[in-house]
């Protein structure tokens, strides 16, 4: 269908598709473990993919922090929430910053157990979380 279009056409579109792309926010999670010493990372299934905490763009009327434990199932298998690792709302940390015009808001989970297999549960977005070190 799209073969139809003229090009100038199909290029607009795409152009006005990643403009949108880059307003919808983006909430995830920096997890550390016990000690405070090791932090959870993610990478994309893409061959050449670089390491990031696990994060996804917000849903339409979505919460930032379900849409953070949403992010957190989705690429390591982990139910924060299930596990109690989920803080009350007054205790709640987080960042918050802009990259490239696109807010995200990363919250703090501590105490993740280290001895789990973090499995995603999505096809083709994360191909390996793992625990690392930060010294």
């Amino acid at each position: 269908m799209l073969a139809s279009w003229p090009e100038h056409y199909c290029n607009m579109a795409f152009d006005q598709f990643m403009a949108y792309k880059v307003r919808v926010p983006v909430r995830g999670a920096i997890m550390l473990n016990e000690t405070l010493d090791e932090v959870l990372l993610v990478r994309g299934w893409k061959k050449g993919a670089s390491w990031s905490f696990p994060r996804g763009k917000i849903n339409k009327d979505e919460d930032d922090l379900d849409c953070a434990v949403r992010e957190v199932y989705e690429e390591t298998g982990l139910e924060l929430a299930v596990a109690g690792l989920v803080p009350a709302k007054a205790e709640q940390k987080f960042i918050e910053f802009d990259i490239k015009g696109q807010h995200m808001k990363l919250f703090v989970f501590r105490g993740i157990p280290q001895d789990i297999s973090f499995q995603p549960r999505t096809r083709k977005e994360i191909g390996v979380s793992r625990m690392l070190c930060g010294r």
